[in-house]
């Protein structure tokens, strides 16, 4: 009686009642719930292979359905039906249309069903053949003709000819209003295989076979899946114990049963749900002995007490915000390392609070924390302070051509070096990136900074030893005092950064003192921007399309777009006098955007004018746009153009962006990257003033490049400039040999027009041509 009382006795029996009771648990799910699942799960990926080949065929007859919408409402079709004209055959009814929309039947009936033009293309052959079904009053073409009268939305579907299952769309013929009468009826078929049947495999993931509804050895399941047609549910059949048939019936225009697709799809389902449910039952077993025999043991002993202080330390540290309260939790398990884990997390919390994570130098943060007491002791004690903005030269440079690594190494010595240079009572802090600051307490002198910044000069002259090699940088340095440059720390740091940027202007690598000039060229800065904000805003700014013509004909062929400013009190401004100040005021990508979305909102409005047969003069049918270089390496560019494109309906094709050989010169892959991309989509790229970059053949070499523009330059000294005639010959010699376009810049006389023409030179623009 005394064991069935004990403790030991009511564990170890519940133990195995609640083993016995998980096992049967286990076998009854698997047996009556989880099995019959699998096979469920099997037919629905049967019926979703299904799905996947009627949404495939589907959408291959809607973009069937829209290039017959495409012919049948154009307004040269609508003519053609009426005059049969040569030149419309001729222009459009190619070779070249047939293979290029991989159609196999383009039929063009009249209203009484009469053929007017009906040919059919062997694809794989790339030749024309006969289609008897579909052609020559065939009774296929004529039931087409018919329904596409009656149909508001045309026939669109499957049919039987006699090269095999052919998709087929037929549409009234409309003008491009979608207004009649009809002139007739237009008709294009494309023949279920090669690549159309590919794309059926693909979207099932297994080889398709396609059986006709006539033919004799079709299956006894793709027979039931014939008589369901197109409306009923596809047909599954367990064809072994590897493999499942899959049959999809499908009718044609008329409505009767037509095709029958069927696939072996592998039972992967069944067998991955059999080797689990064995597997889980087994773990289930182990897991179970553990977990009782563990748990009871461990509950208070091992587990519970000590939890109960973790916690209530946890509790403690959050509720007072003591980063320096610790635990001390004597034991080697799970729970003393997660007290010690927790005593760590709490010093690297406040290492990240305070420091930087790659120098170790104070952050922002601390830097304020420390430089506010400094200010505020210099103010007591009527002592001078300095603040001391450094920025490394080029540092972009590094980290893009050594790596992050290289450059993460690179600051770290750096903050070692300017730590070591200054006292105990200052501060050295890093803001981010390549910017670091200093806080000097108690100035004695003028001199002393100037000492100190000469120091810091003269160091970052020589190389930083990281790994193996030595790494050469150059610093700017910023400088601003107190009380003479502002009293409050916020004044102070924006105007050493200031004196910094003065610094870098100058080609970098020295220092500069803050002066009312540099605040002036600050606020300067800062008026600019919101000038052309305002700008903008008030359609200040406006396009100038330059026409490029072809020098042979004369005929414009394109425009590039420059921008003008309609300053309110200097007139008419052209982009060469305010574009330098842009860069430096980090504003270029603003503009970029304006001229991109005018430019296109230019192009859609003259193709819609054109569209309505409305007069007015010649309009931009492509427009070429520059773009900054800085613009082209940073984040943003295309999803900018791609986003202008959609909104207001200009064509990727009427697209030229111009770039200069700069992008290559800081982040190079980046700029390939994004030109490429710019190009996937359908827009064409020009090297604009080539030949006067830093390296032009390496540019030319790298950049994804459709055009080159001659600079201006050249053409100025055209034609009596041997130099220049020599480079502008080599440039054309060289365009050619890379099957490069080439436009000239600049031409403002007739004599440098025919200079340009007779060495062969195709296109040109200039003040000779307007704009």
């Amino acid at each position: 009686m005394r064991l069935l009382a004990s403790v030991r006795f009511k564990v170890l029996a519940v133990s195995a009642l609640l083993l016995g009771a998980l096992l049967a648990l286990a076998l009854g799910v698997m047996l009556g719930v989880i099995r019959p699942s699998f096979l469920a799960l099997e037919e629905a990926h049967a019926r979703g292979h299904a799905q996947r080949i009627t949404t495939t065929l589907n959408r291959e007859i809607e973009s069937l359905d829209l290039l017959v919408h495409d012919w049948s409402a154009w307004d040269d079709t609508y003519a053609y039906a009426a005059t049969r004209s040569p030149a419309f055959e001729a222009s459009n009814l190619l070779a070249e249309t047939f293979s290029g929309a991989h159609l196999t039947l383009i039929a063009i009936l009249d209203t009484a069903g009469r053929e007017l033009w009906n040919r059919a293309y062997d694809l794989e052959g790339d030749d024309f053949m006969t289609l008897p079904s579909m052609q020559g009053g065939g009774l296929n073409i004529r039931q087409i003709h018919q329904l596409a009268r009656v149909r508001p939305g045309g026939v669109r579907g499957l049919v039987e000819t006699d090269a095999g299952i052919m998709l087929v769309a037929a549409r009234p013929i409309l003008t491009s209003q979608d207004e009649g009468p009809p002139r007739g009826t237009m008709v294009m078929g494309r023949l279920l295989g090669g690549s159309l049947l590919g794309g059926l495999e693909a979207a099932v993931g297994e080889p398709l076979t396609l059986w006709s509804a006539d033919d004799r050895d079709m299956p006894e399941g793709a027979r039931e899946a014939l008589t369901r047609g197109g409306a009923g549910p596809p047909v599954i059949r367990i064809a072994g114990a590897e493999t499942i048939a899959l049959y999809l019936g499908f009718q044609n225009v008329f409505g009767e049963p037509v095709m029958v697709a069927g696939a072996r799809l592998e039972r992967r389902i069944v067998a991955a749900g059999h080797t689990a449910l064995s597997t889980a039952v087994a773990l289930v077993a182990i897991a179970g002995l553990v977990l009782i025999g563990a748990v009871l043991w461990s509950q208070q002993h091992l587990v519970l007490g000590p939890l109960k202080r973790l916690t209530h330390h946890i509790q403690t540290v959050a509720e007072t915000g003591d980063l320096t309260r610790t635990m001390t939790l004597a034991r080697r398990d799970e729970l003393g390392t997660l007290a010690n884990a927790f005593n760590h997390m709490q010093a690297r919390i406040a290492q990240l609070a305070y420091f930087d994570t790659v120098t170790g130098l104070p952050n922002r943060r601390l830097f304020t924390d420390r430089a506010d007491q400094i200010l505020r002791f210099a103010r007591r004690a009527n002592q001078r302070a300095a603040i001391l903005f450094l920025d490394l030269d080029d540092f972009k440079s590094i980290n893009d051509t050594r790596g992050h690594s290289v450059g993460d190494a690179l600051l770290r010595s750096v903050a070692t070096e300017l730590h070591a240079m200054v006292r105990d009572s200052d501060t050295v802090a890093r803001f981010g990136g390549d910017e670091f600051v200093i806080v000097l307490h108690d100035l004695p002198t003028e001199q002393t900074l100037s000492d100190l910044a000469d120091r810091i000069l003269a160091r970052m002259a020589l190389p930083f030893q990281v790994g193996e090699a030595g790494v050469f940088t150059a610093a700017s340095i910023g400088i601003a005092t107190y009380p003479d440059d502002g009293d409050t720390l916020e004044a102070l740091v924006a105007r050493a950064d200031s004196a910094m940027y003065a610094a870098k202007s100058e080609g970098g690598h020295r220092a500069r003192l803050h002066t009312a000039e540099r605040q002036h060229d600050t606020a300067h800065l800062l008026d600019l921007d919101q000038t052309l904000r305002e700008a903008m805003a008030s359609d200040q700014l406006f396009l100038v399309f330059q026409p490029v013509v072809d020098l042979k004909d004369g005929p414009i062929v394109s425009h590039e777009a420059l921008v003008r400013w309609h300053h309110p009190e200097q007139g008419d401004l052209r982009a060469d006098a305010f574009i330098h100040m842009l860069d430096r005021g980090g504003l270029y990508a603003l503009l970029d955007a304006w001229v991109l979305r005018t430019a296109c909102r230019a192009l859609a409005q003259s193709r819609a004018q054109a569209e309505a047969g409305l007069g007015g003069g010649p309009r931009p049918e492509q427009v070429s746009i520059n773009i900054c270089a800085r613009h082209v390496e940073a984040d943003g560019l295309l999803g900018l153009v791609f986003g202008i494109l959609q909104e207001t309906g200009a064509q990727p094709e009427q697209i030229v962006l111009e770039v200069t050989e700069a992008v290559m010169r800081t982040r190079p892959e980046a700029a390939h990257r994004v030109l490429t991309q710019l190009r996937d989509l359908g827009i064409r790229i020009a090297i604009d003033d080539f030949g006067t970059g830093y390296a032009s053949l390496t540019a030319l070499h790298r950049l994804p490049a459709d055009i080159l523009k001659i600079d201006r330059s050249f053409v100025a000294g055209l034609p009596d400039d041997p130099v220049a005639v020599a480079i502008v010959r080599s440039i054309l010699t060289l365009a050619e040999t890379l099957d490069l376009q080439v436009v000239a810049e600049g031409i403002e006389t007739a004599a440098q027009r025919d200079f340009l023409k007779a060495e062969g030179c195709p296109l040109g623009q200039g003040y000779l041509f307007g704009g």
